[in-house]
C-alpha cells in the first residue's frame, strides 16, 4: 500500500471519528435538555373596575399549572402560561392580546372572564384556529358563539331563573331591580324581569344606569317611590355602593343578588347583611385547603373555575394526545363529567358548563351557605 493511500485512509478515518463524536455529543445534549413546553395563553383584565376578577383568576391558574407540572406536565411536557392583560373591559386591547398570542403560535387560550370582552373575542376563535375557554363569563352567548368557545362557568341565566322562583316562593310579589348598562349586568336584570313577570308578579321599577354613574341617588329614590317588597341586584361591579345608597334613602326591604363576593360585602359596610344571593362560585373544601396552603389566604371568585380551566384543558390535551386545536376542541366537547375545584360539571352541546348553582346568605359580614 502506497504512502498516498495510507494518508487518504487516515484522513477518512479521522473524519468518521469526528462525525461519530459530534453525533454522540449532540445526542447527549438532546437527552439532557428540557422538554418543549406546551404554551397556553391567558387573556385577563388585571387593572380597572374588574381587576380583582383577573387577579383571582391568575392565582387559580398559577396554582393549577404548578400542580400539573409537579406531576410531569401534560404529554410529558410542562405547561407554560403566557399572560396578556387588558384594562377594565377594553375590547380593543383584548382583541390585540388575542392576535399577539395567535401570531406567536399560541392557539389554546384561557379567558376572558368578562362578557363584554368575551363577545369581542368569541367570533375570532374559528377563523384563527384558536380555542377559547372562559373561567367566568356568565352570558350563554359566549359558549354558543361557535364550536371553539367553552365556558367553565355555567350561564347565569339559569341562576337568575332560579332566583326569580326563590323570591316568588318567599311570598314576595312586588320587587325592584337595579343593574347597569354593562352588558352582563343589563342582561341579568332583563332576564330577572322576564322570569318574575312570567310568574305573574310585578317589577315595580328597573334601573339600568351607565357604568360612569357612581352616584345612584336618583335611581335609589325611584326605587323607593315604587314601594318594592324586595330589591334585586344584578350590578355586580357596584352592588356594595348601590346597597349603601338604597339604605340611605330609607328602603328597608330585603335584598337579593345575582353574584356577590367577599370584597363587595366588606365594602358595603354592613348594608348587605342578610342578602341572599345565587352563584356558581362553589369551591370545594379540598381546593380551598390547597389554595390556602399555596397563597396563605382564602380563594375568591373566580379562582376555582380558573383552576378548573387549566385542569380540564390539560385533560382534553391528554385525551387527544395532541395540542392541535381541532383535536383538543373535540376532546373537550366530549367531557360530560369533570370533578374539579368548582365541583362536578360537564359541557353541554354549546360548550357551556352544566352545574347546579348555590344560594348563600350574608351573615355577620361573611358569606354562608344558605340552607
Amino acid at each position: 500500500m502506497s504512502n498516498k493511500t495510507k494518508k487518504y485512509i487516515s484522513i477518512v478515518g479521522l473524519i468518521v471519528i469526528l462525525v461519530l463524536v459530534f453525533v454522540s455529543m449532540n445526542r447527549n445534549q438532546n437527552s439532557g435538555s428540557e422538554p418543549k413546553t406546551i404554551k397556553i395563553g391567558v387573556i385577563a383584565s388585571m387593572t380597572g373596575a374588574y381587576s380583582n376578577v383577573g387577579e383571582n383568576s391568575k392565582k387559580g391558574i398559577d396554582l393549577a399549572v404548578s400542580e400539573v407540572n409537579k406531576k410531569g406536565g401534560v404529554l410529558g411536557r410542562p405547561i407554560e402560561v403566557v399572560y396578556k392583560e387588558y384594562p377594565g373591559e377594553d375590547q380593543k386591547v383584548a382583541v390585540s392580546a388575542f392576535y399577539e398570542l395567535n401570531s406567536s403560535g399560541i392557539n389554546l387560550i384561557i379567558g376572558p372572564s368578562l362578557t363584554t370582552t368575551g363577545s369581542a373575542l368569541a367570533p375570532l376563535a374559528v377563523p384563527n384556529n384558536s380555542l377559547l375557554i372562559s373561567p367566568a363569563i356568565g352570558s350563554e352567548k359566549f359558549a354558543e358563539a361557535n364550536e371553539n368557545t367553552f365556558s367553565v362557568w355555567p350561564p347565569d341565566k339559569a341562576g337568575v331563573s332560579k332566583l326569580a322562583e326563590f323570591v316568588f316562593e318567599k311570598g314576595l310579589r312586588r320587587v325592584a331591580v337595579i343593574g347597569s348598562q354593562q352588558e352582563w349586568e343589563r342582561q341579568m336584570a332583563v332576564y330577572f324581569k322576564e322570569d318574575f313577570e312570567k310568574l305573574g308578579e310585578t317589577i315595580t321599577d328597573i334601573e339600568l344606569p351607565l357604568m360612569t354613574d357612581k352616584d345612584l341617588r336618583t335611581q335609589s329614590i325611584k326605587i323607593k317611590e315604587s314601594n318594592p317588597e324586595a330589591v334585586i341586584f344584578t350590578n355586580y361591579g357596584e352592588t356594595s355602593y348601590a346597597a349603601k345608597r338604597i339604605r340611605e334613602v330609607g328602603i328597608e326591604s330585603p335584598f337579593f343578588s345575582v353574584l356577590l363576593d367577599e370584597e363587595g360585602i366588606k365594602n358595603a359596610n354592613g348594608t348587605l347583611e342578610g342578602t341572599i344571593y345565587v352563584t356558581s362560585y362553589t369551591p370545594t373544601p379540598e381546593f380551598v385547603s390547597a389554595y390556602k396552603g399555596y397563597y396563605n389566604t382564602e380563594p375568591q371568585f373566580p379562582a376555582d373555575t380558573s383552576y378548573d380551566s387549566v385542569m380540564v384543558l390539560a385533560k382534553a390535551i391528554e385525551k387527544a394526545k395532541s395540542t392541535d386545536t381541532a383535536k383538543v376542541t373535540e376532546s373537550l366537547s366530549e367531557i360530560s363529567s369533570f370533578s374539579g375545584a368548582s365541583g362536578v360539571f360537564g359541557f353541554d352541546a354549546s360548550g357551556a358548563a352544566v352545574k347546579t348553582p348555590a344560594y348563600y346568605i350574608v351573615k355577620n359580614g361573611k358569606s354562608e351557605l344558605y340552607k
